[in-house]
């Protein structure tokens, strides 16, 4: 699986590119959160386009917060609306074509969370 963060503990927001997607072959995304440490607070994960007129991101979407260990499964894709364990959350929205897209997550204090993130591209 193509890893996005590996799993250490953090104390601020962390953002990182998001590789492997082709427009032409892939319309779904999951992204998978393991969490396996938390002290306080939440963090709130958010994928995030680059506006080249503006040269910076922007939140495309954003989730839930996450407030304890477990690991969270969150699906974007167009046409897809019911939520099913083990996902978390979906999102009913066409991914851009665009390869500049960036996973925020932001942390609500300087606690300390150990968490891991990875991506999965897929055909819907």
């Amino acid at each position: 699986m193509p890893q996005v963060l590996a799993s250490t503990a953090r104390t601020a927001t962390t953002a990182a590119q998001m590789t492997g997607y082709s427009p032409a072959r892939e319309a779904a995304l999951m992204l998978i959160i393991d969490v396996t440490a938390v002290t306080t607070s939440t963090i709130t994960p958010s994928i995030q386009l680059y506006d080249d007129t503006l040269s910076t991101y922007f939140d495309f979407i954003t989730f839930g917060a996450i407030s304890g260990t477990g690991t969270y499964v969150y699906v974007v894709r167009e046409g897809e609306a019911s939520v099913a364990s083990p996902i978390t959350e979906v999102h009913n929205r066409k991914i851009p074509s665009s390869d500049k897209l960036q996973l925020n997550i932001v942390s609500g204090d300087s606690s300390s969370w150990t968490y891991s993130a990875t991506v999965l591209w897929y055909q819907a």
